[in-house]
């Protein structure tokens, strides 16, 4: 009997295994890599290149128009995930489209639009310059965006989804949905880029994060960096880990734009590439190796078959920003001589080393392509928008339509009745408005934002509803609060760290101190205004505008002053 109740036990065992091995097989996603991990020692004593083949061009403008700085993923069925940056729409300047291609990128799928700015927010003029990377079931897609008008004093943001199209939940400081807050804040000069144009890649349990850092010193040179931090992989909420670990490339000994960071499995290093002599007729692609993702060195360029004028490009790797020499490889890029009227290339390539430091491109010639206009027929790129994105009501007033819309340069609507096309509204504070059939009516006084979906396609408008009778001031400050709550400054440094606070008035407008002001285009002087207190004048001096000058090392807190309401944060100096 124990025999026999052994043998049964077996067989059920062989039979679940079986079963299960039968199921995993059924549901394994063709697109994930299981081949392993490949540990391969690097040879510092061998160089990176990388040779272009003739390639394709996979987008024309209609006009005006481009997708550029694309981040490119290459999944195990050979198929092929991409992010370019985009015209946007509803004033916004850009927006993140998505394509896929299962052969080799000579023809795609439809635009999805993945992620648009969120009105009245941290990003509302953008979302460009895309960076991707998956870690476990989420893609993180990071981006650029800033409040000011002139496209300056940018900042580096992340959204996640479980779909490449999305939607993306925004990283909100804290956790993700909801309104973005940066995961890198620019705090130097408010006058020049910023920072941004991140690429990704993990590292085991760590996530390098690499961004661009375009300021300028105390004597007005321009600084042009990408820097590098680093953040742990297994935390769902990684953002918040994010440790700086320094400038890794100067941008203006190599004259290059942003660099787009992979590593090469079989080699054992990393590898960065970035458009060198952009917008010229010389344009070339530099290439750059390192073994430890912190020291890089310039092994060469890809100049053959590459178009003049070229700028913003991106590299091909596994979801995980990593590269193995089986799969296939593509460079894609931006060009044009007509801004911004710019075409997009897409390069086969191919990774190789050799122990010459001389560079194998040093005899290769670009060559000039024409940029031929789409037909109208081609313009594609759809997304779904409500505009104006801020729809302001008063106490009271009831089923006021939504103006949503299609856009894919132009705004088609949805007639007269667009919740009858299955859209979805959710996310808001019922508390302050009621949404039915496609209208919405005021419920009390406030803001809440507005989630509206469809056909896997979402954007976030905000409504305001203003009291009925009583004007509410544009002078009257009701917060005060910093956008970073410590700012680290060097001794040794050239470059000056700047204090700004994020300051709402009762009229529900705002603005960041320094900045523009972020509706109808107007600036706003606030020197004079914001007054800077109680820190210790032994550690360091602030000046009216909020330029910190470092005199000591320590640490000193700082009371940031406006409208009668005040903040505090930190300045530590190194």
């Amino acid at each position: 009997m124990k025999k026999r109740r052994l043998l049964f036990a077996l067989a059920l065992v062989v039979a679940v295994v079986f079963l299960y091995a039968c199921t995993d097989e059924k549901t394994t996603d063709p697109k994930e890599f299981n081949d392993g991990e490949l540990i391969v020692e690097p040879d510092e004593n061998k160089y990176v290149h990388a040779l272009a083949e003739e390639g394709y061009i996979i987008y024309s403008p209609h006009y005006q128009g481009y997708r550029y700085g694309p981040t490119i993923f290459v999944n195990a069925d050979g198929s092929i995930d991409a992010w370019f940056a985009s015209p946007g729409g509803a004033g916004q300047w850009d927006w993140i489209y998505y394509r896929s291609s299962t052969d080799g990128g000579k023809t795609w799928s439809e635009e999805h639009c993945a992620i648009q700015g969120t009105p009245d927010s941290m990003d509302l003029y953008s979302t460009c310059d895309p960076g991707v990377v998956k870690i476990g079931e989420y893609y993180y897609l990071g981006y650029t965006s800033t409040v000011d008008l002139g496209g300056v004093a940018n900042n580096l943001f992340v959204a996640r989804s479980k779909d490449p199209k999305g939607p993306y939940d925004k990283w909100n400081g804290s956790g993700w949905g909801g309104d973005p807050w940066p995961v890198i804040y620019y705090d130097e000069d408010p006058s020049t880029w910023g920072a941004g144009e991140p690429s990704f890649v993990l590292m085991g349990d760590k996530l390098y994060i690499y961004y661009s850092w375009k300021t300028k010193d105390k004597d007005g040179k321009a600084v042009n960096s990408t820097r590098l931090a680093i953040a742990d992989a297994t935390d769902p909420n990684w953002p918040a880990t994010l440790e700086y670990k320094g400038d890794v490339l100067d941008g203006n000994k190599y004259n290059i734009d942003s660099a787009d960071v992979k590593f090469i499995d079989d080699f054992g290093k990393f590898v960065a590439v970035a458009a060198k002599d952009r917008f010229t007729t010389s344009s070339s692609m530099a290439v750059f190796d390192s073994v430890d993702g912190i020291n890089f060195r310039a092994t060469g360029t890809i100049k053959t078959n590459i178009a003049q004028y070229a700028h913003n490009c991106g590299i091909s790797g596994r979801p995980n920003g990593h590269i193995r020499l089986k799969d296939p490889a593509y460079l894609s890029y931006s060009f044009g001589e007509e801004v911004p009227v710019w075409a997009t290339y897409f390069h086969p390539i191919t990774w190789y080393e050799d122990e010459s430091d001389a560079d194998p491109e040093r005899k290769g010639r670009n060559r000039y392509v024409k940029v031929e206009l789409s037909e109208l027929k081609d313009f594609v790129g759809t997304a779904l928008v409500v505009s104006p994105t801020i729809i302001e009501i008063y106490e009271g007033q009831l089923n006021v339509p939504i103006p949503l819309a299609w856009y894919d340069g132009w705004f088609r609507g949805f007639g007269t009745n667009p919740n009858a096309k299955g859209i979805k509204y959710y996310g808001y504070d019922k508390k302050i408005v009621e949404i039915k059939d496609g209208k919405v009516s005021a419920v009390s006084t406030g803001i809440t934002p507005v989630h509206v979906e469809l056909d896997g396609f979402r954007f976030t408008f905000k409504v305001f509803v203003y009291p009925k009778k009583d004007k509410l001031s544009r002078d009257k400050v009701v917060e005060v609060k910093p956008v970073i709550d410590e700012y680290n400054v060097s001794l040794d440094s050239n470059i000056e760290k700047q204090i700004r606070v994020l300051v709402r008035f009762e009229d529900y407008t705002w603005t960041e101190t320094e900045l523009r002001k972020h509706e109808e285009g107007e600036g706003v002087n606030l020197m004079g205004v914001v007054s800077f207190s109680d820190y210790d004048t032994n550690l360091i001096s602030i000046s009216e505008n909020g330029f910190i000058t470092p005199k000591a090392k320590g640490t000193t807190e700082v009371t940031v002053s406006y409208g009668g309401l005040e903040t505090k944060v930190r300045v530590v100096v190194e």
